[in-house]
């Protein structure tokens, strides 16, 4: 395996548009990597990117509206930020469920 600097890596950020994924894709981007971040939320993918550019100016960032538990979406999204990217050298999956765990008592 070739050894990059994290300014040549392309980071696609599973749930990156807030939370621990957006500190995630900020943190890629003030490293100069080319970040996608991926959620459901159209409005949030679009404020995360806006953000992300705020605190990085010059930051190659984009957003993909993905349902991650519809397997069609995600191969089309993967395929929409791969042509993006160029490529995927690192994927981070920081999502979670969007109801909370039922609790057993």
């Amino acid at each position: 395996m070739q050894e990059k600097t994290l300014s040549e890596c392309r980071v696609l950020v599973l749930g990156g548009t807030a939370g621990v994924g957006l500190e995630t894709a900020a943190q890629f981007a003030l490293r100069g990597a080319h970040v996608a971040v991926l959620g459901r939320n159209t409005t949030r993918g679009e404020l995360a990117c806006s953000t992300l550019r705020e605190r990085v100016p010059g930051a190659e960032v984009a957003f993909f509206q993905v349902d991650a538990i519809d397997t069609a979406d995600v191969i089309r999204v993967e395929a929409a930020a791969r042509a993006w990217l160029g490529k995927i050298d690192v994927l981070v999956c920081t999502t979670g469920p969007s109801e909370p765990p039922l609790r057993h008592e």
